[in-house]
């Protein structure tokens, strides 16, 4: 809480001294010659439009209702004519040259004194009220990460999430209102609490959408505008990810509990709360860091894409100017055309991977010692390799690097292995080709031990989750050094089968099942552990995730990750906590 408010007070001191030099250095009048209080144009000036012809250009179709009004004065030697448009939910003002054609020069307009009616910001008050915002969404961080607040639900093994029970379902708030709202109020397959963060959720929607397109509209020339919403823009990002990291308690973002429940939820707490993830401070520390690099690397993915769908956009447009524009042909040569299609696609194809790399510095520099964990599951079963994809990704992938022997349902995709028209970060993804003979595998052993290299891929990744195809005479040994080479070992014991077997019987030979954590699809976990307990000749506890790869018991599992991985570092002859996922 401290160091949130102590970060607060540092964006709120920032804040104050940018607005105090904008306003101390205010560069445009609040009044001038096409100010509303100027003289009205009465008659027309020899060459130039006349007052009713300005309106009918600048307003055509004049509503009952509203005052218009045309003022002429002479800015830098040239007439222009203002028209304005009072009343309703404000004044709307267009300014003309004596030929008629619409004014949008910045100078021109602040010469003017009609530059209050363009700016975004362009008062004192607008200052002012930039300052509250960032007051406000402070708060609202602070409001919802203070308190546990659930995710969704667990899904049942037998089917899809119902509307309310999906994680994005906040975004309908906004755009499908009145309906959605009533059908939030009805519904009772949520709690009332998960009711409330949906709400909030909602909240966020509305303030990103708001200072996005107020952002966007100031780039072109606004400095005022640019630069509060460009620290609106900041404060938004930390008290979404800074609040996260800060604030947030242990259990926050827990599946929230079924509500068969009822009234008795809020007096038996269902099931029976565990103690905090880390419950050593080092424990506490390794898990926020690990939570915090999740939140990060979403961030700079949604900035990449962003750059990489602007760069798409500018490429095809001015792909179809040159080609598709009256005498474009006839302007440029064949090579210079050449040219600046390879140059455009150089833009489109490096700019998004240099964005990511760039907002990732500070991650891949400064995380020098990433974990290696291993997760074993069963081959070609996408019913619950995909789930444990995702389990990774949101409970594992802070942590450290991992990867997985790449099969059906978790490979790398094509646009991954050959970025040419699409998937520009894919210069900076795992891709590595097969693993066929035991140099390659030697080189894949090696590279684990470079933390930059994995770390710029871990960034641009989405599962976090680093696929490694094998071919089938050497995927054993592949195993059996990732396997020495790993500090803890997730395994997936949904289904028993002989591969799996046989990688049991190896964490056992190589005295390794100190190490592991069990986890199995929701409905499995009880036959699950029966079956490995057979297999080891000894009790084991299994942790059991759902379909959309949340966690039943998230804490607890956090615990005892954070736990082994400090144990990890410990041992005599580790290199540090390290990540690995291996899959067969």
């Amino acid at each position: 809480m401290r160091r949130y408010c102590g970060l607060a007070v540092v964006i709120l001191a920032v804040y104050l001294l940018v607005a105090s030099g904008l306003f101390l250095t205010k560069d445009f009048p609040d009044s001038g010659p096409l100010a509303p209080a100027g003289p009205t144009a009465s008659r027309a000036l020899a060459g130039a439009a006349s007052a009713e012809q300005a309106l009918d250009i600048c307003f055509p179709r004049r509503a009952t209702g509203f005052e218009y009004r045309v003022v002429r004065g002479e800015v830098e030697g040239r007439w222009f004519h203002a028209c304005y448009q009072i009343g309703g939910a404000g004044t709307q003002v267009v300014v003309l040259d004596d030929q008629g054609r619409a004014v949008s020069d910045e100078r021109l307009l602040k010469a003017a004194g009609v530059w209050p009616y363009f700016g975004v910001v362009a008062s004192g008050r607008g200052l002012a009220l930039g300052f509250g915002a960032c007051l406000v969404l402070l708060g609202l961080g602070h409001l919802y990460y203070r308190r546990p607040r659930p995710g969704p639900p667990l899904r049942r093994p037998d089917g899809r999430p119902t509307w309310w029970e999906r994680r994005s379902v906040a975004w309908s708030l906004v755009f499908l209102p009145v309906a959605t709202w009533i059908s939030l109020l009805a519904t009772r397959r949520i709690s009332g609490e998960r009711k409330k963060r949906i709400v909030l959720d909602a909240v966020f929607v509305v303030a990103v959408t708001v200072i996005a397109y107020q952002l966007l509209l100031s780039v072109a020339g606004d400095l005022w505008g640019g630069l509060v919403f460009g620290l609106l823009s900041v404060t938004l990002v930390f008290s979404t990810v800074g609040a996260s990291y800060f604030l947030a308690p242990p259990t926050f973002d827990s599946p929230d509990l079924p509500a068969l429940m009822g009234s008795i939820r809020h007096r038996t707490p269902w099931p029976p709360p565990l103690p905090p993830p880390g419950s050593t401070p080092a424990g506490t520390t390794a898990w926020r860091s690990a939570r915090a690099r999740i939140h990060y690397s979403r961030l700079v993915r949604v900035l990449a894409i962003i750059a990489a769908g602007v760069c798409t956009f500018f490429t095809v447009l001015v792909a179809n100017l040159l080609v598709f524009a009256p005498g474009a042909r006839g302007t440029a040569t064949a090579t210079g055309l050449a040219l600046l299609f390879v140059a455009l696609y150089g833009i489109f194809f490096v700019v998004p991977g240099v964005v990511a790399a760039l907002l990732g510095t500070p991650l891949i520099v400064r995380w020098r010692d990433p974990a290696r964990l291993l997760v074993l599951r069963p081959f070609h079963r996408p019913e619950s390799s995909r789930p444990l994809r995702e389990l990774v990704r949101r409970h594992v992938s802070g942590y450290g690097h991992t990867y997985t022997l790449a099969d059906v349902a978790i490979r790398v995709r094509w646009y991954i292995r050959f970025p040419v028209l699409v998937g520009q970060l894919g210069v900076l993804s795992f891709r590595r080709g097969v693993i066929s003979n035991p140099r390659r595998l030697d080189k894949l052993l090696s590279s684990l031990g470079s933390s930059t290299r994995r770390n710029t891929n871990w960034m641009v990744s989405r599962s976090k989750v680093f696929p490694v195809r094998c071919s089938d005479d050497i995927w054993q040994e592949a195993v059996v050094r990732m396997v020495a080479r790993c500090d803890v070992v997730v395994v997936d014991v949904t289904e028993m089968t002989g591969n799996l077997a046989w990688e049991l019987g190896l964490l056992r030979a190589s005295r390794r099942l100190d190490d592991c954590l069990l986890v199995a699809l929701r409905g499995h976990e009880f036959p699950a552990a029966a079956a490995v307990s057979r297999q080891l000749a000894h009790e084991v506890r299994v942790w059991a995730f759902d379909r959309s790869g949340q966690l039943e018991r998230s804490d607890g599992f956090h615990r005892v990750l954070t736990d082994r991985l400090r144990v990890a570092r410990a041992r005599p002859g580790s290199d540090g906590v390290r990540s690995a996922v291996a899959g067969q």
